[in-house]
């Protein structure tokens, strides 16, 4: 009889345990499907995430090199202006044609490089827009200085002069080093 109630017992405790080990093993599984469905949703908001972070660099890159171009024409135009000896002609008609068509591509330039910068201004760091924006001020003074003589009439020749070649030595000498920053 002991050994029949014995038997039972371990048959009973035997049966428990093999019920709570089904058990154990249900919710692990369904504790596996949990991680697995957690695991699949972070990869897609990952690979959401890196779409959206590639789309960006791209975006980035496309605008780092028009506004690139921009400064490079703007640059160019602004050297042209600047220049204290240029080639002249007798026609002194064609030499002033001359001059304000180099002054006109240079304000043209200086307006696209402008509107394109503030207009993505907001895809470049803080530091970078510090150096863009001491740019933008240098060339804007420059023109500024060289076109003086031009927004108000004749005026002395000395004062001109002065301030056409400060224009070009801030053009040829302030500005590149900003420019390799």
């Amino acid at each position: 009889m002991t050994w029949l109630i014995k038997e039972l017992g371990k048959f009973y405790i035997d049966r428990r345990i093999k019920s709570y080990e089904y058990e154990l093993q249900e919710k692990s599984k369904e504790i596996d499907r949990q991680l697995n469905f957690s695991i699949e949703n972070h990869k897609k908001t990952l690979d959401l995430i890196y779409f959206k972070a590639s789309k960006l660099h791209d975006e980035r890159l496309k605008i780092v090199s028009e506004l690139y171009e921009k400064i490079v024409r703007l640059d160019s135009a602004m050297h042209n202006m600047t220049q204290l000896w240029k080639l002249g002609s007798a026609d002194a008609e064609l030499d002033k044609k001359n001059e304000n068509a180099r002054i006109e591509l240079a304000s043209k330039s200086y307006i696209d490089f402008q509107e394109f910068y503030l207009k993505k201004k907001i895809f470049f760091k803080k530091s970078t827009c510090i150096l863009i924006d001491k740019i933008n001020s240098d060339y804007f003074d420059s023109y500024w200085d060289y076109t003086y003589k031009n927004r108000f009439g004749g005026g002395d020749f000395e004062f001109n002069f002065k301030l056409a070649k400060k224009a070009g030595e801030k053009v040829k000498e302030e500005i590149p080093p900003v420019l390799e920053s």
